[in-house]
């Protein structure tokens, strides 16, 4: 009877760490590169720009966080109107399973916002970051280096209201990145392996846990 308890506890363990494994889903990590030109490629990505600014995103593969490429981001605000420009990439996933959007970000300390847009298929637009003329809200890149950033779905705010639902479904069908800078400055980013993840734990892996206790603890009973 140990043996089987024993046995329960430790396919339970190994079903939360499988679970765990594989949390996170990958939107774009860069390794299959760029194609700025043909939009019916699967590793199409868009890009545009403020007149008169300087928007340059690129694959990189200097001091990537994991794996081979990312992607640099170099911006200059020559208007004084902090906008400089955004990209995005077309890919249809169902985020449904998952509550919250991650991503790998690199800052340079200098002051600008990152406003992130996500499209679903009935045409609802929910947005995460904004600039204003007075002072960068929402998500402000103040750090050096790489750093993860974690946005819960439930974060974002519809930017088109009655065209589709009017709620996150997580049917999910492309991503979009506006960028400012600092006026008349110029900011050096990074953005690497964006994708969702589950930041609470679902019923499932939390009842396989407590299963996994049970059995831990009743095994250590019985040997006492």
């Amino acid at each position: 009877m140990r043996k089987l308890l024993l046995g329960f506890a430790v396919i339970a363990m190994l079903s939360i760490a499988a679970q765990a494994a594989n949390a996170d889903v990958i939107f774009d990590d860069f390794e299959s590169g760029i194609d700025w030109v043909n939009s019916s490629a699967s590793n199409y990505w868009w890009k545009y720009s403020d007149s008169g600014d300087i928007f340059n995103p690129a694959l990189s593969s200097a001091g990537a966080p994991q794996g081979n490429n990312y992607l640099d981001i170099q911006s200059t605000d020559n208007n004084y109107n902090y906008y400089t420009g955004g990209t995005g990439h077309y890919k249809e996933m169902d985020l449904s399973a998952y509550d919250s959007f991650r991503l790998m970000v690199k800052g340079d300390s200098s002051w600008g916002s990152l406003k992130i847009e996500l499209k679903e298929k009935d045409g609802d637009l929910f947005k995460y970051g904004e600039w204003t003329l007075d002072e960068s809200i929402w998500l402000p890149i103040n750090w050096t280096g790489w750093k993860e950033v974690i946005i819960p779905f439930s974060s974002f705010i519809n930017d088109n209201p009655g065209v589709g639902n009017d709620t996150w479904t997580g049917d999910f069908v492309s991503a979009n990145f506006i960028v400012s800078a600092p006026a008349g400055g110029s900011i050096s980013w990074g953005l690497d392996d964006i994708g969702a993840t589950n930041v609470v734990p679902e019923p499932g892996t939390i009842a396989l846990f407590g299963i996994g206790m049970a059995g831990l603890l009743l095994i250590s009973k019985r040997k006492k």
